[in-house]
């Protein structure tokens, strides 16, 4: 059974959050992603920034991570008059205040796809289709199709760019199945609710290589190795995180 992906909630069983509040987000988890598809890549990001700002009432301090996100951006923060401004680090007095986040950004050129917008953090993938990102959710799933995928990471404490992870946590349905270590060059092919879906490691790096999703997005990521980065498989109910040392001993330990 092929599953739409504008209808990924309803196989998810999770319900949309019309309430949802960004500051409780990274008050228990410390960051959330944003994963975007679109067509309008500098429309659709400008719409988000302005939300996350507004949400959470925090200064944005966002820099890209490729060079398609930092052409995006240049376009977006032309657009945004206050609370978000370029930059990878926060001034120390405004992360003393509490008033700033970072956040960071990537953009991919994508196969054509339908467009969507997923919210998630920790293992839990949220449809934000209602409350915060409402009416930037209407303008991207009224679009015909979707040829750039953008990744908006949100921290509340600093990026985690550049650094290098130590385990690829994999969930399914929101449990913990596994955890892969990063040093070793390994496969695990995973039952779901579709068939299954196969992650591999190589190189201190993780990806997916087999999907039995329609759209098959998550296998388009490629490859992932920085703490926090996630690879995501809405249909299939699948997240692959990246963990550090100190966050794997935060959860087994």
């Amino acid at each position: 059974m092929k599953i739409s992906r504008r209808d990924f909630l309803k196989v998810l069983g999770v319900s949309a959050l019309p309430l949802l509040n960004l500051n409780n987000i990274l008050r228990d988890e410390k960051e959330f992603d944003i994963i975007i598809l679109t067509s309008k890549p500098v429309e659709s990001l400008t719409e988000i920034l302005k939300a996350v700002n507004s949400n959470t009432g925090k200064n944005i301090f966002v820099h890209g991570i490729n060079k398609e996100a930092e052409n995006v951006l240049k376009f977006s923060l032309n657009r945004i008059n206050k609370g978000v401004y370029k930059g990878s680090k926060i001034p120390i007095l405004a992360t003393l205040s509490g008033k700033s986040i970072v956040s960071v950004v990537e953009v991919r050129r994508i196969s054509s796809t339908e467009p969507g917008l997923t919210l998630t953090y920790g293992s839990k993938v949220v449809d934000p289709r209602k409350g915060v990102f409402s009416s930037v959710s209407k303008k991207i799933y009224s679009e015909k199709s979707a040829a750039y995928e953008i990744k908006v990471k949100v921290n509340l404490t600093e990026s985690s760019s550049g650094k290098k992870g130590e385990k690829a946590k994999v969930s399914i349905n929101g449990k913990t199945y596994v955890y892969l270590d990063l040093k070793k060059n390994t496969s695990i092919t995973l039952p779901t609710n579709l068939g299954k879906i196969k992650v591999a490691t190589f190189s201190g790096k993780v990806r997916v290589e087999e999907s039995s999703c329609k759209h098959k997005i998550c296998m388009h990521r490629g490859f992932i190795s920085s703490p926090g980065e996630r690879l995501i498989c809405a249909p299939q109910k699948v997240v692959v995180e990246i963990v550090g040392k100190s966050m794997v001993d935060a959860i087994v330990g």
